[in-house]
């Protein structure tokens, strides 16, 4: 095994004593021990995460640069990391056989590129060379196995941790209600007018109601999105459906189909009308939803009289009609289900203090310096 040695050069190690002496170089954001640290290494690995926030928030918004600062701090403190890591490994005179290195750098080209000669070319248009990619994998490999020794090889979650762990975040485990849909979707492709679309409506309703398979018949009439599937939509909560549905879902029976719904409006300001198997309208509700908080209420219920005034102005761009196949309860889910999820919760949760107290040791005994 060959022995790590770092070599300093005359004129770094004069760079690196200029820096501790407060002369700051341009670009530098950090030296640890003989290592330097670039404003343009920093940038380099927080641009992935700089690149997702700028499509979420826009590259102008203050969130933004708040955030975008955020994770500058922290691509900074992740390289500061890093570099103590590999100063601990050298200063304890640990060795890395080349032929590890070689293993992993092979198994690499095989996985992500097939052939050496896609490799080189990749690396090529990556601006890459073979060296600086080996010393990537030497660093990662050093710091994995450094980081495996002193910190996640010594954590072990007991079971009293985890049952104490459940106890305290019941509200974690809870499931809500859900129910097991099919729909039936009539929307303008389906038929041209509000009467056209309500009558068919009726139709089918009358064909379920006569013992005709709810998922034939979604697959032949219905426009929506699931119709190739017999309309089946799978569990939902009632969060995940618009609250004028969900109302209606949660409180049919399973195996029943509930009446046909009619819709109009848009998805922060609609109305829905029930109609019993005749078509004619029973109950009008309007809902609206909160600009700030983002939530449905029903602001309007009322009656239909059943007047021509009143029909002719009645919600239907849109029909429904819903069968619930199966309920599930909410209820707190059971231990021995979540038992994994809270290991793993309280494994990296341990994990992360202990990484923190050892990384305060390698700060404690190493030069860092900030600019």
């Amino acid at each position: 095994m060959q022995r790590v040695r770092v070599s300093i050069a005359v004129g770094f190690a004069s760079t690196a004593l200029a820096l501790a002496q407060g002369q700051l170089v341009n670009g530098l954001r950090a030296v640890v021990s003989d290592s330097v640290i670039t404003d343009y290494q920093v940038r380099a690995s927080a641009a992935p995460a700089i690149d997702l926030l700028r499509a979420r928030l826009g590259a102008r918004s203050d969130e933004f640069q708040k955030q975008a600062a955020r994770t500058l701090t922290d691509a900074l403190e992740q390289l500061v990391e890093r570099q103590l890591i590999l100063h601990e490994f050298n200063t304890r005179g640990y060795t890395l056989p080349e032929k590890v290195i070689d293993d992993v750098v092979e198994a690499r080209i095989r996985e992500r590129y097939g052939d050496r000669a896609t490799f080189a070319r990749t690396l090529r248009a990556e601006g890459m060379t073979l060296e600086r990619m080996r010393r990537q994998v030497r660093e990662q490999i050093i710091v994995n196995a450094l980081v495996e020794k002193n910190v996640s090889s010594q954590l072990i979650v007991s079971p009293y941790k985890i049952e104490a762990y459940y106890r305290e975040h019941q509200e974690q485990f809870k499931v809500p209600e859900r129910v097991r849909l099919r729909l039936i979707v009539l929307d303008k492709t389906s038929a041209a007018t509000f009467e056209e679309r309500k009558a068919l409506g009726c139709e089918i309703l009358a064909k379920l109601k006569g013992g005709a398979s709810f998922t034939e018949l979604a697959s032949i009439y219905s426009t929506g999105p699931h119709r190739a599937r017999g309309g089946e939509w799978g569990w939902a909560t009632r969060t995940e459906l618009f609250k004028g549905l969900s109302d209606i879902a949660f409180t049919l029976e399973p195996g029943k189909p509930g009446p046909l719904i009619g819709y109009s409006g848009q998805p922060t300001d609609y109305q829905i009308c029930l109609y019993d198997e005749h078509g004619q309208p029973t109950l009008v509700r309007r809902f609206v939803t909160d600009p700030e908080t983002k939530k449905e209420s029903m602001v309007e219920e009322r009656a239909c009289e059943g007047t021509a005034a009143e029909t002719n102005s009645l919600p239907g761009e849109v029909f429904y009609i819903v069968l619930v196949e199966e309920k599930a309860p909410a209820h707190v889910r059971p231990l021995n289900e979540v038992r994994d999820e809270i290991e793993k919760t309280l494994l990296a949760q341990a994990q992360d203090a202990l990484r923190k107290k050892w990384i305060e040791k390698l700060r404690a005994k190493t030069f860092v310096r900030y600019f």
